[in-house]
């Protein structure tokens, strides 16, 4: 005899929206951890409904970090939000976390990804950021598109 498992009632938005920033708050914890040089200036963002001052996790030179959790997060929907929102001034990367897994997976353009290890392994001038952390010449993937 099969016996039946009781369905778990879906998540409010508050407990999504908590789920979210507790999300937002362990990946910047693990920044802090494996940056320490800049750990002082990692954290968590302010977010507003209204508008997008700063991405999920700022502190981060550079980047703009878009952070998705859930049953399954769309990370096209998670790269488009934060190109949009980096508006040029650093490279957009979404950060997304499936429940109940270990890993996080990070999406960056290539365009991007392969300017970041260009500079990294010496082949192109380092990488330069202003003193708000934005980049000094627009991310590839911005020029590309055009916007």
């Amino acid at each position: 005899m099969k016996v039946a498992k009781a369905k778990k009632a879906p998540l409010s938005g508050r407990s999504c929206r908590r789920k979210g920033h507790n999300g937002e708050r362990k990946l910047a914890q693990i920044l802090r951890a494996s940056m320490p040089e800049i750990a002082s200036e990692i954290r968590r963002a302010i977010q507003s409904r209204m508008g997008c001052e700063d991405p999920d996790v700022c502190g981060l030179p550079g980047f703009w970090l878009e952070h998705k959790q859930g049953k399954q997060p769309n990370i096209r929907a998670a790269m488009k939000q934060a190109t949009k929102d980096a508006k040029g001034r650093a490279f957009p990367a979404a950060v997304i976390q499936d429940d109940h897994a270990r890993h996080r997976l990070v999406c960056m353009h290539l365009t991007d990804f392969l300017r970041v290890l260009r500079a990294a392994y010496g082949y192109t001038p380092p990488l330069r950021f202003g003193v708000q952390g934005e980049l000094f010449d627009a991310p590839l993937s911005e020029a590309a598109s055009g916007e």
